[in-house]
């Protein structure tokens, strides 16, 4: 049925989707918004919808009736989206600032069940509604053909009115669980105003060193060729790989492919990059160093340089919904894949590819072994607890107990927090399997609470299929017994993504963004650029407050580094 503007007032949930020409909002100054369309159910139940086109090239709106729909959604007391990350910019551009309450089905779909295969609008229509979008033969010529910018008005209508439908019943099945998860109040304002500074960032953007990025590629080239005669063959094929790996050097198989082969997709081979890290042999480290500068030149320098604005300034797409334990994900380009700076001669100097504006410095605030922390308070425990009140590297004490190599330790205490047993120790280590088991038991001797904290979220996970974070936001399992050993994990890493997002808005409501701009969140550090050096303590002091979250958090300091971003630790 058409939609009928007053009517939509009656309705408690007014559905909103965009249409654009497929250029950037953000910055973009050709971009254009196409049209709006609107979706509610009325008094009786009855779907109504309507497209209002509104810069088609053929036909659009009556000025008048662009008003309204300006007007009505200026005004309702809730709105519903789909990515409304985007859609608020869109409506932005367009002089329309909502003043109600909205949700988005997007993050509602991934928060009730972030193990969903996909949140795209298209698959969770036919997944929960039996439905999909309206991509008609005809409209996927034209956008085939001449863009989503020549799209007549008339070919849009039955395509963006079905979206904003969609948009609408999908909130209506996700209310209840919404609700029953205790999502509808504070912890979703939290996110929302969260959603509004990520949006910021990104429209803010960060500028990006062309010169340094064009030499480190040229440099990586260079390199990867004289690696690639060095070691023999080509470390990025995995039929050549697999055969040294498995073959010569008698690394174990981590991961089979349906066929039952050994596997070397990504997952693998991030496993098999940690199992190289410790090994000594100059062919493995020589592997490490192309595959590190292969990932590097393409995945960041030079798509550093492709994704570019033409401002300068680059500016990546944030992801809410794009991890399952509660972190920003990023992508085009994925900049949570900056690493702390190193000796490692493909990325430790990555960060000098960013700089400020003029006038303005580079400054990252980074939380000191913020998982460790989190992992210490929930299970009580004393000796990691002491030994952070005290000053002392956690892993300079552990070493010192079990007196091991450092940089041992650290590999085998992340090991055990992301959930690995002894297969994994065994594997990452070259060790036997008797070797690794005692090692693990070694280092539960050292923290046996830890041990029974991890056995206690694990059972709970299996029993309940969920865990909550300290903002009673939920991680679930679907797959119970299989995932169970990733629960404790879920808990901190969740945690301490949770714990970052709080004091990331505590900052940007101290900070005056004329002179001081949040622009970068990358795990557990927060980038600014700033003109004026009194903001670094204001930052620090801000970030380290942390005993109002949680009544627990008091137990242990959580000291935050700050430094010019992009100088050598």
């Amino acid at each position: 049925m058409i939609a009928n503007l007053q009517d939509a007032y009656k309705s408690r949930w007014l559905a909103v989707d965009t249409e654009t020409n497929a250029l950037d909002p953000r910055w973009d100054p050709q971009f254009k918004c196409l049209g709006i369309s609107i979706a509610f159910r009325n008094e009786l139940g009855v779907m109504c919808s309507e497209y209002y086109p509104i810069n088609h090239w053929d036909s659009n709106e009556t000025e008048d009736t662009i008003n309204e729909v300006r007007w009505l959604i200026t005004t309702h007391p809730g709105l519903v989206f789909h990515n409304a990350k985007f859609d608020l910019v869109v409506l932005d551009r367009m002089g329309i600032k909502p003043t109600g309450d909205y949700l988005d089905t997007m993050l509602m779909a991934h928060w009730i069940d972030e193990n969903l295969f996909s949140k795209e609008l298209d698959w969770l229509g036919k997944r929960f509604l039996g439905r999909g979008k309206a991509m008609t033969p005809e409209l996927d010529s034209v956008i085939n053909s001449f863009g989503w910018g020549l799209v007549p008005g008339a070919f849009m209508k039955k395509y963006a009115s079905t979206d904003a439908e969609l948009t609408f019943d999908l909130c209506m099945k996700f209310m209840k669980k919404w609700n029953d998860e205790g999502y509808a109040g504070a912890l979703w304002a939290r996110e929302q105003e969260f959603l509004a500074l990520i949006s910021r960032m990104e429209r803010q953007g960060i500028v990006i060193d062309t010169d340094f990025c064009k030499e480190q590629i040229d440099i990586g080239e260079r390199t990867m060729q004289e690696l690639l005669f060095k070691v023999g063959f080509n470390p990025s094929s995995n039929p050549q790989l697999g055969e040294y790996l498995i073959n010569q050097m008698g690394l174990p198989v981590v991961k089979n492919t349906k066929t039952g082969r050994p596997s070397f997709d990504k997952y693998a081979m991030a496993e098999y990059e940690e199992i190289l890290e410790q090994r000594e042999d100059a062919t493995a480290q020589n592997i490490l160093a192309y595959r590190g500068w292969q990932k590097t030149v393409s995945s960041n320098y030079r798509a550093y340089l492709d994704l570019l604005c033409t401002d300068g300034r680059l500016r990546p797409n944030f992801l809410l919904h794009g991890t399952r334990t509660g972190r920003l994900s990023c992508r085009k380009p994925n900049l949570q894949q900056i690493p702390k700076s190193s000796d490692h001669p493909w990325n430790g100097g990555l960060k000098r590819a960013f700089l400020g504006s003029e006038g303005y410095r580079l400054l990252g605030f980074d939380y000191s072994n913020l998982e460790l922390r989190l992992a210490a308070i929930y299970a009580r425990e004393d000796a990691l607890i002491d030994a952070f009140n005290a000053g002392f590297k956690p892993f300079d004490e552990l070493a010192a107990r079990l007196n091991k190599p450092r940089n041992l330790c650290k590999n085998l205490t992340y090991a055990i927090l992301y959930g690995g047993g002894i297969n994994r120790i065994k594997n990452l280590f070259g060790l036997d399997w008797q070797a690794a088991k005692e090692l693990r038991e070694e280092f539960f001797r050292v923290y046996p609470n830890l041990q029974e904290t991890i056995q206690y979220a694990s059972n709970l996970s299996k029993r309940r299929g969920y865990v909550s974070l300290w903002t009673e936001r939920r991680r679930h399992f679907d797959r119970r017994d299989d995932d169970a050993h990733k629960a404790f994990n879920s808990i901190i890493q969740g945690g301490a993504a949770e714990l970052v997002k709080s004091r990331q808005l505590a900052v940007a409501r101290e900070i005056d963004w004329d002179t001081c701009r949040m622009i970068l969140s990358v795990h557990d550090e927060l980038v600014f650029e700033s003109a004026d050096p009194k903001w670094e303590p204001i930052i620090k002091e801000i970030m380290m407050d942390v005993n109002g979250l949680n009544p627990n958090f008091h137990k242990v300091a959580f000291p935050v580094e700050s430094k010019i971003w992009g100088l050598a630790a």
